[in-house]
């Protein structure tokens, strides 16, 4: 069953050199982890990409760390016109979380992102994403500094084009 679908979707690939998008991703460490703390951490993104470079906004909700983000991202573009397409970019972001002793309001984020990803048809894209990020939440609640504030995470996602 999947494998004629996954066939037509590959036969109706038509290059869109422009195009907005929904996306939704998950963090794959947070979800595969067990113990108290993990579970879903998700991203929504609403994106527009060109030839050259992908912009979006997006809201990240990790409800069993009373974490909420939200912010801007921009991508550069690597092999525009294939089916696999590649990016990188930076994201700035403010980060909201409550912990037991603490509350942080935006609180600054900035992130380096690495992406690959492959459009399956003329609708769908699915992808994987590395994130390095630097949270200023940690340094209020933990009185962290330094290489601590640095978090890297796992993303898998899929878009769909509009």
């Amino acid at each position: 069953m999947v494998l004629p679908l996954f066939t037509y979707a590959q036969s109706t690939y038509e290059y869109n050199p422009a195009y907005f998008a929904i996306s939704s991703e998950v963090d794959v460490a947070n979800v595969l982890q067990t113990g108290e703390g993990n579970g879903y951490d998700g991203t929504i993104k609403v994106s527009y990409r060109n030839e050259g470079f992908q912009m979006g906004l997006f809201v990240e909700s990790f409800p069993n760390r009373d974490f909420l983000s939200y912010g801007a991202e921009i991508d550069k573009v690597i092999n525009k016109t294939g089916r696999i397409n590649y990016l990188v970019g930076v994201a700035i972001s403010l980060i909201n979380r409550t912990t037991e002793r603490h509350t942080v309001y935006n609180a600054p984020s900035i992130a380096g992102n690495a992406q690959i990803g492959y459009n399956i048809g003329s609708k769908f894209y699915i992808f994987t994403r590395y994130e390095y990020r630097r949270r200023g939440d940690l340094k209020f609640l933990y009185d962290a500094s330094g290489s601590d504030l640095w978090v890297s995470s796992g993303f898998i996602g899929i878009s769909f084009k509009i």
